[in-house]
């Protein structure tokens, strides 16, 4: 039976080829993103682009996102507590992919992955291909992008791990983002950044719905003010929105 890091491999030279990679090879959620870059006319092969906004698109997008970029900033640094001296980039992005803060740890920062992770960089699948941020921003799912399953080969030495930020609607606020050479890759950290994306979205949650009245609920009464508690939002009279 093949290992992972085996059948990883697999699907990389089947990626490189051109061929049809199939879902047994590699984690399901990666082959996906695979096939939409491929559907885009992206080639593996190529250098991927490397697009940045201008100070002044990226203080309006600052802006239009201010209430998620606020948030977010308190927990990014609260995540860099966490993992602080274990070389990762933290950052957030906006649900269009456009990185919009970041906080780095450790020599990652100047590496030359790192200088790429920059407020005002877009990391969108469509043109960076299958990247954490990106592809959750796509697929409004967490997930982990390590090494070679990253779409271009110019990615393929770093680790990503992204989860996704909902506002109250359920509409996509954004991404928070942890990455790192692939050697500083820890298994905890997915767990970290849902964990943080769930504070924000509560945050998120209670702010957008300041005027209706707010239930807090869990089996436990003391765990209500936890990541496992629910919300509930109704208006004046009752209904539940």
């Amino acid at each position: 039976m093949l290992s992972r890091s085996e059948r990883l491999k697999r699907a990389r030279i089947t990626l490189m080829q051109g061929g049809q990679v199939g879902g047994n090879l590699a984690n399901p959620q990666i082959v996906q993103s695979w096939e939409r870059c491929l559907a885009l006319g992206l080639d593996p092969h190529a250098r991927p682009s490397c697009l940045q906004v201008s100070e002044k698109e990226l203080r309006r997008l600052r802006e239009r996102d201010e209430l998620a970029h606020r948030f977010a900033v308190g927990e990014m640094h609260a995540l860099y507590q966490q993992i602080a001296g274990s070389n990762f980039l933290i950052a957030f992005g906006n649900a269009d992919g456009t990185v919009l803060e970041t906080v780095a740890d450790g020599n990652f920062k100047n590496s030359d992955p790192g200088k790429a992770i920059v407020a005002g960089a877009i990391w969108s699948e469509a043109k960076r291909g299958t990247n954490a941020l990106g592809t959750c921003a796509t697929d409004l799912r967490p997930i982990i992008v390590h090494g070679e399953e990253h779409f271009f080969v110019d990615h393929c030495d770093v680790s990503c791990f992204a989860a996704p930020i909902f506002h109250s609607d359920g509409m996509l606020a954004g991404v928070l983002d942890a990455s790192s050479d692939c050697s500083a890759r820890h298994a905890h950290t997915l767990a970290l950044m849902r964990m943080a994306a769930t504070h924000m979205e509560n945050s998120l949650f209670l702010a957008q719905q300041d005027e209706h009245i707010v239930v807090l609920f869990h089996s436990r009464w003391e765990l209500l003010n936890s990541v496992s508690g629910g919300l509930a939002s109704f208006d004046i009279d009752g209904r539940l929105n």
